[in-house]
């Protein structure tokens, strides 16, 4: 029987994938399916020659959503494959949390050709436009009918047959202006120089790619997509003369894509410096001379304002929400202000960082002594931050590094960076500062449930003091555990190596109200801020390994989520064989059912028995036989003592941990 070789759907594989992977792309997630497996083959292929990592997950819905999670940790875009129908409409969720959050991700999505659309053929959609409205762009790409590379080692040319019509038509697949030739020996026969097929499909991509970053002073980073229809025979084998056109047109491809990047970058430091937060004050002439070519460029190119220049005129705070990353914290420090840092934001760090942020903005006499409000990312986690943010009586700053939408009042001023003015005084905020710190230490003598060693006992060295130490830690260590508690110690458990995945619902709010200042790495889908596909993004962050010294801790991924979340992306536990196993520990509050809801106004609105029908979804679940299902270590902690073991000790990873919560812990 004959063996089919470079057939039109493989060969646009080749272009794609090697596109991808010289642009960047180093980690591809792929769900089985007949109409992509072109694709699915040549990736399989290059992970056996350790040119990109493979991650296969059986569910496009996971699958998309663990693409998204190596996206949220490595700022790269993962490419995320699936095969026509119903399993690109699998991948709306994570494409909706990707667009929302500004998280590069890169579909590929494989589709029946034209002439089998709009006859009611099986597995076919309109693919293209499922995720117009969350897309940063789409390429919708029709294979040609015919390749032709029969030959080429003797000699011949190479073609390619383009359109419905064009089975008899040969023009030629990569074209650069230049003959080449064919091989010593063989006659000098070249490739002809024609259309270039190929090098227009490798260009599209590369500039598709580059859409999943965004570009300062234009549209954010995050999801776009590749649709590419093919026709059969739907995979074939690469001659070695296919293979070498094809790297030849996506190194050209990329280099150009990557050029004209450079050169935007180039203007974009001209006028900025860099995206967000300029906090050196080493000149003032420095700041002056940024703030006035931002001025000329506001005028002459750009059209929009794009940096303040923060004066020590008012009472100030700095919000930092979810993106806002170290900017915001290292801005703060410089201008000596309180720093109301989400969790999440990856800026809870250092002194200016206030823990108790939304006790204090619940206070209308603290709210109302506030005079500018400095936003950096995407703050959602609480009312508080959301009333300051839409106060009309106060200045409001947005700094955000793109065009796209804004987290802004309609009063807000959005500018693309802030810097301090040159006589900005820091010490004329002291006392404002402190006045903060200690309003946030008072709350933490007073909030505080958790029992803390008493050392002075220790320091005695008396038996009196040291019994009743030893009695106070063993009752201590019987405590039961309380949300607050597994969050808390959750949080002073986890190192700069270790990773912190906390699932956006009740969970996060505990963890934001006793996370103290600590340079801990947390994720959470905040963008839509939905419960689905919380263990498939955390395998996905946990995925990204760093490249470390021989010897050096790894870390651990630990996701804090509640029954629900895990019930919702339980499918996700599915281990792949031949795959790595995850470093990953879950911990799961297991209260039976949507207990968030009992602090909202639904709670005191609807019947008790509705509530509990509609609102609370009371289950049921058996973490410890889906965990055994699914070959997970499993381990059920009740106490603090046990709490402090599941953290310390080496667990065998990956595993589940379940905390059950009483209904009168609720």
């Amino acid at each position: 029987m004959h063996k089919p070789v470079n057939v039109p759907a493989s060969v646009i594989a080749a272009a794609i994938v090697e596109t991808l992977v010289r642009a960047g792309v180093r980690h591809f997630v792929v769900s089985p399916g007949s109409r992509s497996q072109a694709l699915a083959l040549e990736i399989a292929r290059r992970e056996q020659r350790e040119e990109l990592r493979l991650h296969v997950r059986v569910d496009e819905r996971s699958a998309a959503f663990f693409a998204l999670g190596i996206g949220r940790a490595s700022g790269v875009a993962a490419a995320v494959l699936v095969t026509s129908g119903t399993a690109v409409a699998n991948l709306a969720p994570a494409v909706m949390e990707a667009h929302a959050a500004r998280v590069p991700l890169f579909l590929v999505t494989a589709d029946r050709p034209p002439e089998l659309h709009g006859i009611r053929a099986s597995q076919t959609i309109k693919q293209s436009t499922v995720f117009a409205d969350f897309l940063r762009d789409c390429e919708d790409y029709v294979a040609p009918r015919t390749v032709d590379f029969a030959g080429i080692d003797a000699g011949a040319g190479v073609g390619v047959g383009v359109g419905a019509d064009a089975a008899d038509t040969s023009v030629d697949v990569c074209a650069d202006g230049v003959e080449s030739g064919a091989g010593a020996g063989d006659g000098g026969a070249g490739v002809r120089n024609g259309d270039g097929e190929l090098s227009r499909l490798c260009a599209r991509v590369a500039a598709l790619y580059k859409k999943t970053g965004g570009q300062f002073n234009g549209e954010a980073g995050g999801p776009v997509q590749l649709n590419v229809r093919l026709r059969d025979p739907l995979s074939s084998d690469l001659t070695d003369a296919a293979q070498r056109f094809v790297r030849e047109c996506a190194s050209d491809a990329v280099c150009d894509a990557q050029s004209a990047e450079f050169s935007t970058t180039c203007i974009n430091e001209c006028v900025s410096g860099a995206a967000g937060a300029s906090v050196s004050r080493d000149t003032g002439e420095k700041w002056n001379g940024a703030a006035e070519e931002s001025a000329s460029c506001e005028a002459g190119i750009y059209g929009a304002a794009l940096e303040y220049i923060l004066h020590s005129d008012k009472r100030t705070v700095i919000v930092a929400g979810s993106g806002a990353g170290t900017r915001a914290s290292e801005f703060a420090h410089s201008a000596h202000l309180p720093l109301l840092a989400e969790v999440v934001s990856g800026a809870r760090i250092g002194t200016e960082s206030i823990k108790h942020y939304q006790e204090l903005l619940a206070d209308p006499e603290t709210t109302e002594l506030i005079e500018r409000v400095v936003i950096f990312g995407h703050p959602t986690l609480t009312r508080e931050v959301n009333a300051l943010a839409q106060n009309t009586a106060i200045e409001i700053i947005v700094v955000d590094a793109h065009t796209s939408e804004n987290y802004a009042a309609n009063n807000a001023r959005v500018v693309r960076s802030v810097a301090l003015a040159r006589d900005y005084d820091p010490l004329a905020n002291h006392r404002w500062l402190g006045m903060w710190i200690a309003a946030d230490h008072a709350f933490d003598v007073s909030c505080e449930t958790i029992h803390e060693p008493q050392v002075e006992l220790v320091r005695a060295r008396g038996y009196k003091e040291l019994s009743q130490y030893a009695r106070q830690e063993l009752a201590a260590a019987r405590t039961p555990i309380t949300r607050d508690m597994l969050a808390r110690d959750i949080w002073q458990a986890s190192w700069p190596h270790d990773k912190l995945f906390v699932a956006a619902s009740r969970m996060v709010r505990h963890l934001d109200r006793v996370a103290a200042s600590r340079p801990v790495r947390v994720y959470s889908n905040r963008g839509v801020a939905g419960i689905d596909g919380t263990v498939s993004t955390a395998l996905g962050v946990a995925a990204v390994t760093e490249q470390r010294s021989v010897g050096a801790a790894l870390g651990i991924t630990r996701v804090l989520l509640g029954d629900l979340a895990l019930l919702h992306d339980a499918n996700a536990l599915a281990l792949t064989p031949g795959e790595a196993l995850p470093r990953v520990q879950i911990f799961v509050v297991n209260d039976s059912g949507g207990t968030i809801f009992d602090s909202l106004e639904v709670k005191n609105t609807a019947a008790a028995d509705i509530f509990e029908r509609v609102m609370r979804t009371p289950q049921q679940l058996g973490v410890k036989n889906l965990a055994a299902s699914f070959e997970w270590d499993y381990r059920e902690i009740k106490t603090r003592g046990e709490l402090a073991a599941a953290l310390i000790s080496a667990p065998k990873l990956p595993q589940i941990v379940e905390v059950k919560i009483l209904p009168a812990q609720n």
